[in-house]
């Protein structure tokens, strides 16, 4: 289902913009001028918001019926970042929970988006960050791109990006780090099964570790180096699994926690909180053959902390009126990445609000989706969820 929209017009004379609009469009004078003022209107691809914007001939005029608002972008803290008719992107603010939890009043990223994305398409949970991570979430409008996006995730067609800042500098530079993670590694804290950390080089394909004493989830992060100064270094981090706290886990296991680290380090590294952040999201819209890709600038809350490389500043976010083919090719499935993860349908989206008691220290408001309550310790971590 493509975005609803009027293909652009190009502007047979000269004038103000809600003059021309009226005329291309057949619109009422209040029509016209509330299309402008609600963001619904592009002149040669830029959004217009201005009565009297002035119009040459030949500028190319789209009206983008389900446009969001851009004096309506935020709420609860959290910044709409993309919206068409079946997917909605938010940036999310660290402090916020994904979804709904035990405590009604707490305020969550579904709420926020609800709130900006008005009309009968609802959103619907895809997919989460932890509540102390912020970056960007994906949810879905209709129960079929509910379907196709979970499933996407499932199978890893999905590029989740992160970054964060680490202390010292990991050796070598680039690499791979995989392990079994459980929920109560010691000391009622998760962390990855004895014996079960390993390194590769970035580009390996290990095995999940097989046998009838293997406990855990298999977690599977890449990392790369991008800057260093002071002690701190820059991490750019993809997963290729989506485990509760898993880069949190898997860098503070080989002795580089993230800053504000206050779970998994032994001392907590400075910082005004944990210094990571969801920046990228790559896919293939669910209803269209375009590849999306969205990035988000680091935060304004973590700007003091450094070193910040320059590409961590940019933002990345396709035209509302068209899909944009990037310069991307989504992965083919890896045979190599165990599968086990849960299929699930459109008829078992309410599953992601079955939250279970945690042990991380506060931290159990916004945990994996799709698990039972009775499920044992190597099962309950089989999920897609960015519980970072």
């Amino acid at each position: 289902m493509a975005p609803q929209k009027h293909e652009g017009k190009p502007a047979l004379s000269e004038g103000r913009l809600d003059k021309i609009l009226k005329d291309l469009y057949t619109l009422t004078n209040n029509q016209s001028r509330n299309a402008i003022s609600t963001g619904k209107v592009f002149v040669n691809s830029e959004v217009s918001v201005k009565w009297e914007h002035p119009i040459k001939k030949g500028d190319i005029i789209n009206f983008v019926l389900n446009a969001p608002n851009p004096r309506k972008k935020q709420a609860l803290g959290a910044e709409l970042f993309y919206q068409d008719s079946s997917i909605a992107v938010l940036l999310k603010p660290a402090g916020l929970l994904s979804a709904p939890s035990f405590d009604e009043n707490e305020d969550h990223a579904l709420k926020a988006v609800s709130r900006l994305c008005r009309g009968p398409r609802r959103p619907r949970v895809v997919h989460r960050l932890d509540k102390e991570t912020s970056g960007l979430l994906v949810f879905s409008r209709t129960l079929p791109a509910t379907q196709v996006m979970r499933e996407a995730i499932d199978h890893k067609r999905v590029i989740r990006k992160y970054r964060c800042l680490v202390v010292g500098r990991p050796t070598p530079d680039e690499g791979m780090i995989t392990s079994m993670l459980l929920r109560n590694a010691g000391e009622q804290r998760r962390g990855s099964a004895k014996g079960t950390l390993k390194r590769y080089p970035i580009d390996a394909k290990p095995q999940m570790p097989q046998g009838e004493d293997v406990r855990g989830a298999w977690a599977i992060t890449k990392y790369k180096v991008v800057a260093f100064s002071k002690g701190v270094s820059a991490v750019e981090v993809e997963i290729l699994t989506g485990r509760t706290h898993q880069i949190r886990i898997h860098m503070a296991e080989i002795r580089h926690p993230i800053l504000g680290e206050w779970v998994y380090a032994k001392e907590r590294p400075k910082a005004p909180r944990l210094a990571l952040h969801a920046a990228q999201l790559t896919f293939k819209h669910p209803f269209a053959e375009n590849v999306l890709n969205f990035e988000a600038p680091w935060p304004d809350d973590l700007k003091e902390c450094q070193p910040i490389p320059k590409h961590w500043h940019q933002k990345i976010v396709p035209h509302p009126d068209t899909f944009f083919l990037n310069d991307i090719d989504l992965p083919e499935p890896d045979d190599w990445v165990e599968d086990d993860l849960p299929k699930r349908s459109a008829s078992d989206e309410d599953d992601d609000f079955d939250d279970e008691d945690d042990f991380d220290h506060g931290q159990d408001d916004d945990q994996d989706d799709d698990q039972d309550d009775d499920q044992d310790d190597d099962q309950d971590d089989d999920q897609d969820d960015d519980q970072n």
